[in-house]
C-alpha cells in the first residue's frame, strides 16, 4: 500500500511549530503548567515527567543538558503527533490486545502507569503502520554494499553473536559442556541431545559492555566456534556458543547481513515517517510554551548534542528469534 497525502499540499506553508517565549502558559489543572499544544492534545509537566521516566536512563536527568533535553522534548511532542492522529482516525487499541501485551511484558507491567504506556506506544505504533503502509523490503545486493561500506557501524567492537543452552545446576552444565569439546558437537545438537526449554536456547546478540561481569568474564576471550564456561544468570547455568565476534566477522556472514537489512528498513521507515510527520505538523500546528519548560527549550540546529541512547540494554543481550 502506498502512502497517498492525507492532507493538502498547502497545510505544508503553514507554520508547523510555534515557540512562545514571552508569555505564561496556561494552567492545565492545579500544579500541571502547560507546556506545548499538539492540536488538541495538551502536553502538561506531569506528562513530560512521565515521558522521561520511561526513556531516560536514571541519574542520567543531571547530566542532561538544554539540547539533548530539548531533542527528547521534540520526540514527546512527535508521539503526540501520532497520537493526535490516531484521535482523528479513531484508532484504538482493543482491551484483550492491550492484556496481552501486559502479559508480554516484563514484571510489574500490570500498575496503571505502565498500562497506560503500553497503551500509548501499542496507539503510536499502530497509526505508524496504518499511515506509512507497506515499506518496499530490502535488496539482497543493497544489504550486501551496505555492509561491506559500514561493517563497524553495523557491529562495533566488543559485539558477538552466541547461542545460548540453560541447566538446573552447574554440575549439569559442565557435564554438557565437556561432552560438546570431545564429541565437537554443535549448540544445536546439545541442544537435542540434553534438552532445553525455549527462552533457554537463543541465538543472542550480546554487548560485552551491556553484560553482566561474569557473562563478560565467560566469553570476552573467546573466538567463532568455542564454547564459555558455565555461566549464572537469573537462578539457572547457562553455556554460551560463540557463533561470530566483532573482531573476525565478514561482512557477508548472516549476521552483518541481517544488521544491514534493519539499519536501511530503519532509514526507509525513518524518511517517509518525517514527511508524515511535517504534514501533520502543518496541518495540527504545535505550540510550545517555552518559558514553562524546566529547561532552557534549544530549536533543532542550533544544539549539537544528540538525544542519549534511550532503552537500556538487557544483562544478555538481543534476542535474535
Amino acid at each position: 500500500m502506498r502512502h497517498r497525502a492525507i492532507f493538502p499540499a498547502r497545510a505544508l506553508l503553514w507554520l508547523p511549530l510555534a515557540v512562545v517565549a514571552g508569555c505564561s502558559a496556561p494552567t492545565e489543572g492545579e500544579g500541571a503548567a502547560l507546556l506545548a499544544v499538539v492540536g488538541e492534545r495538551r502536553v502538561t509537566r506531569e506528562d513530560w515527567e512521565a515521558y522521561l521516566a520511561h526513556n531516560l536512563p536514571a541519574g542520567a536527568m543531571s547530566a542532561s543538558g538544554d539540547a539533548i533535553l530539548s531533542r527528547l522534548f521534540d520526540a514527546l511532542l512527535e508521539e503526540e503527533l501520532w497520537l493526535a492522529e490516531a484521535d482523528r482516525l479513531g484508532i484504538e487499541i482493543g482491551e484483550s490486545e492491550v492484556e496481552r501485551m501486559l502479559h508480554a511484558a516484563a514484571e510489574g507491567a500490570s500498575d496503571p502507569e505502565t498500562r497506560r504506556w503500553i497503551l500509548r506506544q501499542a496507539r503510536i505504533e499502530r497509526v505508524r503502520q496504518a499511515l506509512l503502509g507497506e515499506i518496499p523490503s530490502v535488496r539482497e545486493d543493497d544489504a550486501r554494499a551496505y555492509a561491506r561500506q559500514h561493517l563497524p557501524r553495523l557491529v562495533p567492537p566488543g559485539r558477538c553473536l552466541v547461542r545460548t543452552l540453560g541447566f538446573a545446576s552447574r554440575r549439569e552444565a559442565t557435564e554438557v559442556r565437556q561432552e560438546i569439546l570431545e564429541r565437537a558437537l554443535s549448540l544445536e545438537q546439545a541442544v537435542e541431545i540434553f534438552g532445553a526449554r525455549p527462552e533457554e536456547s537463543q541465538r543472542v546478540e550480546l554487548s560485552l559492555d551491556d553484560a553482566t561481569e561474569e557473562v563478560r568474564a565467560a566469553i570476552e576471550d573467546l573466538g567463532a566456534g568455542q564454547v564459555s564456561r558455565p555461566v549464572s544468570y537469573r537462578n539457572r547455568v547457562y553455556l554460551f556458543l560463540v557463533e561470530a565476534t566483532s573482531a573476525d566477522v565478514s561482512p557477508e556472514h548472516p549476521w552483518v547481513l541481517e544488521r544491514a537489512r534493519e539499519a536501511l528498513l530503519e532509514a526507509r521507515l525513518r524518511e517517509a515517517a518525517e514527511h508524515l510527520l511535517q504534514e501533520l505538523r502543518g496541518a495540527l500546528g504545535v505550540t510550545i510554551y517555552a518559558a514553562a519548560l524546566p529547561f532552557r527549550y534549544v530549536p533543532a540546529g542550533e544544539g549539537t548534542a544528540p538525544a542519549p541512547t534511550m532503552s537500556a540494554a538487557s544483562p544478555v543481550g538481543r534476542r535474535l528469534e
